[in-house]
């Protein structure tokens, strides 16, 4: 009766360390306008960071992110291992979906949700990998799918779907590995697609850069009306469509999703 309940409890052991988890850990964060003071450094200066208009930053030097993020790192080690979305509440109770602008850092590998030019939303994203191409500039949402949509190309689904300028890119819920890894779309955590989609419409604008200065760029949005689709005629069916150029003067005639 001893040796059976000895292999019974380890086959239990086996089975919870069986149970690892996952390659991804997802947090959301509410992150205050004033989160708890930073400890002062040389002259009572407060440490870097702590005025910092990205939610992260200001979060990383308070004490309490201090703190919270040496507590993850050291249960995480790798950093691609953690996906945190900073989310203001104070600037996202003032969103109505014609006062928000998303901003993609492709250099961070960021999207920041602006709210008359503040940033409410904060969260990881994967841009295109080695080899593909996610295009630069300024553009619209001009279809939004809330579930249903899939992948022609890769037989995926892809939730919250938000394409650009009629293109065949957009923005959407996916995985997301700690580095960029679609094959020309942003992917989103699922949790920041759907706070992205609820204060969103089509004809918000989307602005994708190299290197996002919030300093310079956090501008309000500006009103931007959905752009206009009629029926074309049978001489522009007959024509070639123009190829989509991007910022930096480069044309994309299909971008893989």
């Amino acid at each position: 009766m001893r040796t059976t309940s000895i292999t019974v409890s380890a086959v239990l052991v086996l089975a919870v360390c069986s149970s690892a988890p996952a390659a991804i850990y997802k947090e959301n964060i509410d992150v205050p306008l004033n989160p708890i003071p930073a400890r002062r450094g040389l002259f009572f200066r407060p440490e870097p960071g702590f005025n910092s208009p990205i939610p992260s930053e200001r979060y990383a030097a308070s004490r309490e992110g201090k703190a919270h993020l040496k507590k993850t790192a050291q249960k995480y080690p790798s950093a691609s291992n953690r996906i945190m979305t900073y989310r203001v509440p104070e600037i996202m109770q003032r969103s109505n979906s014609r006062n928000t602008e998303l901003v993609i850092d492709i250099g961070r590998q960021k999207a920041f949700l602006l709210v008359n030019g503040a940033i409410g939303l904060e969260t990881p994203v994967s841009t295109a990998r080695s080899g593909k191409y996610t295009p630069t500039g300024t553009f619209v949402m001009t279809e939004r799918i809330r579930s249903g949509k899939i992948s022609n190309l890769y037989d995926v689904e892809m939730p919250f779907w938000m394409r650009l300028n009629n293109s065949e890119f957009g923005v959407h819920a996916g995985f997301l590995p700690g580095y960029p890894a679609s094959a020309g779309c942003i992917r989103l955590p699922a949790e920041a697609a759907q706070a992205i989609f609820n204060e969103t419409r089509s004809g918000t604008r989307v602005r994708i850069v190299g290197n996002w200065r919030p300093s310079l760029l956090a501008q309000p949005a500006a009103s931007t009306p959905a752009p206009n689709n009629p029926q074309p005629t049978r001489q522009e069916v007959l024509q070639k469509p123009a190829m989509p150029v991007d910022s930096l003067g480069q044309t994309f005639s299909r971008v893989q999703i």
